[in-house]
């Protein structure tokens, strides 16, 4: 199959639709345009954006917290200090997530993890999406 622009609009469209419905936090209040009826690419794009950036805020908000948590762990960690059983048992949950196989006790650990938990700025997110879809 040859990805057309309106191709990769969907595919996009599809992601997020999952990511949305898996329950991603706060966003239970926004309904989904119904982009099938959507003809138009820029008919789409206009009922894209309004749709997307509350999603994306929200999910900013938990990787920002995720984020601070691990500078907090790393900070902690560089000061001496063990982590608890609470704090092992979330970063290995997370390393798994993020398919870091290195030990939380190495620097590569923590050059990777921090790399993974991180954003992309909402404003390079919609100038993506809109590259893609135009």
């Amino acid at each position: 199959m040859q990805l057309t622009k309106i191709n990769i609009f969907s595919l996009t469209l599809n992601a997020l639709f999952l990511l949305f419905t898996a329950g991603c936090s706060g966003t239970s209040d926004i309904e989904l345009p119904d982009f099938q009826d959507i003809q138009a690419v820029q008919d789409k794009s206009t009922s894209f954006f309004p749709f997307i950036v509350p999603i994306t805020k929200d999910e900013k908000t938990l990787i920002l917290k995720k984020r601070n948590a691990l500078l907090s762990l790393e900070k902690k960690q560089q000061q001496g200090l063990e982590f608890n059983s609470k704090e092992q048992k979330w970063l290995s949950v997370l390393s798994a997530h993020y398919k870091i196989k290195v030990a939380p006790e190495t620097q590569e650990f923590w050059t990777l993890i921090k790399k993974r938990v991180d954003f992309i700025p909402l404003s390079a997110l919609l100038v993506q999406d809109e590259f893609q879809s135009s």
